[in-house]
């Protein structure tokens, strides 16, 4: 059944609006999260127009709960499609590891970097990354989630609470201790 036209058309309006404001947030979210499964078949772009056709199925939802942000809404639709379509790929029945993506990858972006700078910079770059890479692999899924949604979404604290569905003082003492354990974990590595 659909909804009334009134709300779907105001769902829309803030949908559009929305859109336009947060699109380089989003795309920001599709790069970070996509699997190299998903981005294989399909390039970050494409995810993008999956998930605003699936938004505008769903306007009216940007109608309802105006306490809750746009962003956090917009993001929630986001994440549905990206798990939509990786459905959909794993459900193909193709080797999707056989697939080359259109787009460049991050890696070749990455050595393309590398020649800019000096190999000492560059070894010390690696180590870093590889210390971070373990300390996060060592943290709890709902620390690597906050510390992901502050840091590399750049979402408030405010936008987080929304979507954790928790109060703004909540999802901050979340972020704080979820830092400490990060930083724990990183002095016992160096040092050890």
């Amino acid at each position: 059944m659909m909804p009334p036209m009134d709300e779907f058309s105001q769902g829309m309006d803030i949908l559009s609006a929305a859109w336009m404001e947060y699109r380089p947030r989003l795309l920001r979210l599709v790069t970070l999260r996509m699997s190299n499964e998903l981005g294989r078949r399909m390039g970050a772009d494409d995810l993008m127009q999956d998930a605003y056709l699936h938004c505008c199925r769903n306007a009216d939802f940007f109608a309802k709960r105006p306490d809750v942000p746009v962003y956090a809404k917009l993001r929630m639709m986001v994440l549905q499609a990206m798990a939509a379509a990786s459905r959909v790929v794993l459900a193909t029945g193709r080797d999707v590891r056989k697939e080359v993506s259109m787009e460049a990858s991050l890696g070749d972006w990455t050595a393309f970097a590398d020649t800019l700078t000096g190999p000492v910079t560059n070894i010390m770059r690696e180590e870093r990354c590889r210390m971070v890479r373990r300390v996060l692999d060592m943290l709890s899924d709902s620390d690597r989630e906050i510390i992901s949604m502050r840091n590399l979404e750049d979402l408030s604290n405010n936008e987080c609470s929304a979507i954790l569905q928790i109060s703004p003082a909540a999802a901050s003492v979340r972020y704080m201790r979820a830092l400490k354990r990060m930083t724990d974990l990183l002095v016992s590595i160096s040092i050890g």
